[in-house]
């Protein structure tokens, strides 16, 4: 299978990608960072790279050309800049979707996938509304969407950021100790990207129940 991924140089990317790759398929990248594409053509020269942005329809439809799936993570996530720049958010996640979705319609992708949130759900800031927003275009789509939590270790994680407060010997930032975080692995998130491609595309939101074990931490479960 030919995979494009965008948004594949984050955190998600840098282990969708060799995932991908273990199992035999052609694996393509579309983003705008070029230093961030370079690190990652040093692991992985086998992958394809395309230097463009899902705000341009052109970019979208030259990755898509002779895909057969496509995993759409390329988004805008910092909760406190949406509220600061809407319009950008708007731009990158709900118009570079529509881009994303009209290049695969074009292309005769079989299957696609979109990276939503759980911010999605009864959204109250610009990120979740926006998410809301794309899930709603590729469902109409007939295509697929998986929603989760925070991924444990992803850039801008709560855990990175405590590290590196506790290591600069700055106070824990809480924005409310009575707020409930679900969280999953990485490797749970590809799990549930690996269970959306297995359905039939149809309009589906895979999301993992969290289940809280005897030892009180929260964790991946079963999958609606």
């Amino acid at each position: 299978m030919n995979i494009l991924i965008t948004g594949g140089t984050g955190s998600l990317g840098a282990v969708l990608v060799p995932h991908f790759l273990k199992e035999g398929h052609s694996v393509s990248v579309l983003t705008r960072d070029e230093n961030k594409q370079f690190l990652m053509s040093q692991n992985h020269p086998e992958v394809e790279f395309f230097l463009g942005d899902v705000r341009n329809y052109a970019d979208c439809r030259k990755a898509a050309k002779g895909k057969d799936i496509i995993i759409h993570a390329a988004a805008l996530k910092r909760i406190e800049f949406g509220e600061k720049e809407p319009e950008q958010f708007i731009k990158t996640n709900v118009l570079g979707t529509i881009n994303m979705v009209k290049a695969a319609k074009e292309s005769n992708i079989r299957k696609f996938i979109l990276i939503s949130t759980d911010k999605a759900c009864e959204p109250i800031n610009v990120y979740g509304m926006c998410k809301a927003l794309a899930e709603k275009i590729v469902i109409q789509a007939g295509y697929n969407c998986v929603r989760y939590g925070n991924v444990n270790g992803s850039r801008g994680s709560l855990f990175r950021i405590w590290q590196e407060q506790i290591k600069s010997n700055k106070p824990i930032t809480i924005t409310n100790p009575d707020m409930t975080r679900f969280l999953i692995s990485l490797d749970e998130a590809i799990n549930v990207i690996e269970i959306a491609l297995a359905s039939p595309m149809s309009g589906l939101i895979i999301i993992p129940k969290i289940a809280r074990s005897r030892n009180g931490r929260v964790r991946a479960g079963r999958y609606t």
